[in-house]
């Protein structure tokens, strides 16, 4: 898939995708950055309020009881209806 430049994840030197997988976020936390990074050039407190939705959802634990990093193979069983939220995670998402 080729990316289109979007200059509000473009800017410094690494991209923002580039930098969530560096990191190895999970889904929740690499969403907080995503609207944070964005929120001055793209959709002002709305960005924000939706970073603040990921971050309780981290600090709640929801939707899974525990949120893991980035791993190629679940180690923990998500709870029924929930996926761990590791987007590379070949058992929870195949």
């Amino acid at each position: 898939m080729e990316s289109v430049p979007v200059p509000y994840y473009d800017k410094g030197n690494i991209e923002t995708w580039d930098f969530i997988i560096a990191k190895e976020l999970n889904f929740l936390e690499g969403n907080v950055i995503k609207y944070i990074v964005r929120w001055k050039e793209k959709d002002g407190v709305k960005d924000l309020k939706k970073a603040r939705t990921y971050i309780n959802k981290l600090i709640a634990g929801v939707p899974t009881a525990k949120i893991t990093n980035l791993v190629t193979v679940c180690g923990d069983a998500p709870a029924p209806g929930y996926s761990c939220n590791n987007l590379l995670c070949k058992v929870c998402f195949p």
